[in-house]
């Protein structure tokens, strides 16, 4: 009779404790739009950082504004590999003195001249790495005439751009790039225009099969940043599974925004 009330008494302090460490992350970052389990939203609490690759179609873990066209989009790629991402940015002094945060926000995304020279850090060389050597916006995918980065004074309900990218793993290609303001919420859908062939020779994605959508949600603490990158790539001796590659490219990407902020 002692040890089953023993035992239940231990119940009972372990489902409090999990209760209060729950409660805990939920004050922190308060309903994030994300579908985590205790152990995920553990790991983003503690490091401001959660990461999840997957294999074919997955379901989201984005349950915020847009996630249904996200995962319909996803859905019609039929994507063999990919990898979703979330950082907590802390908010900076530069972000909090504008007048207009979402709009300082938009037309911080949209000056794609500065990803030129944007680092990420490989694991695998244990240095930091150029992710991209060159960017800037384009008329048309068959001039490719450079235009200068556009500033806005009003947040447009959307708007798309045609991007060039130099960069160290895929080469030069063209991407387009839809912008959509919901609410509180940025969303940046960028797709490659051009087949992407991994170091330059190796034919790895045909156009229009890499997604990359990212969410940029600005609170008053710190800025939720979200990317997902889907990719349906060619068959070729197991290079096609190259996580890493896409990876980085969103933390190039967070890097860029980051970089803009501070």
């Amino acid at each position: 009779m002692k040890a089953k009330k023993t035992a239940i008494l231990s119940l009972t302090i372990l489902l409090l404790t999990t209760n209060i460490h729950s409660q805990q992350i939920q004050e922190k970052y308060p309903k994030l739009p994300f579908m985590l389990n205790t152990e995920e939203k553990k790991q983003l609490e503690q490091t401001g950082q959660f990461t999840k690759y997957f294999d074919n179609t997955p379901i989201i873990i984005y349950t915020g504004e847009y996630y249904k066209e996200i995962q319909q989009q996803i859905n019609k790629l039929k994507p063999t590999i990919g990898v979703e991402t979330i950082f907590i940015i802390p908010m900076t002094e530069k972000l909090r003195a504008e007048k207009n945060t979402q709009l300082a926000i938009y037309n911080i995304t949209h000056k794609i001249s500065s990803m030129s020279g944007i680092e990420y850090y490989s694991a695998s060389r244990k240095k930091m790495r150029i992710m991209f050597k060159e960017a800037y916006i384009i008329d048309n995918q068959k001039n490719k005439n450079k235009q200068p980065d556009p500033e806005y004074n009003k947040i447009p309900q959307t708007d798309s751009i045609l991007i060039y990218q130099d960069d160290s793993s895929f080469g030069k290609n063209i991407y387009s790039i839809d912008y959509i303001q919901k609410n509180t919420t940025l969303i940046l859908s960028m797709i490659n225009r051009d087949k992407l062939a991994y170091m330059g020779w190796i034919p790895l994605v045909d156009p229009g099969n890499i997604s990359i959508n990212l969410i940029i949600i600005p609170r008053e603490e710190y800025i939720i940043f979200y990317g997902i990158c889907s990719v349906k790539t060619i068959s070729f001796f197991g290079i096609e599974k190259r996580y890493d590659s896409f990876y980085n490219r969103i933390v190039a990407l967070k890097n860029w925004f980051t970089t803009q902020i501070q």
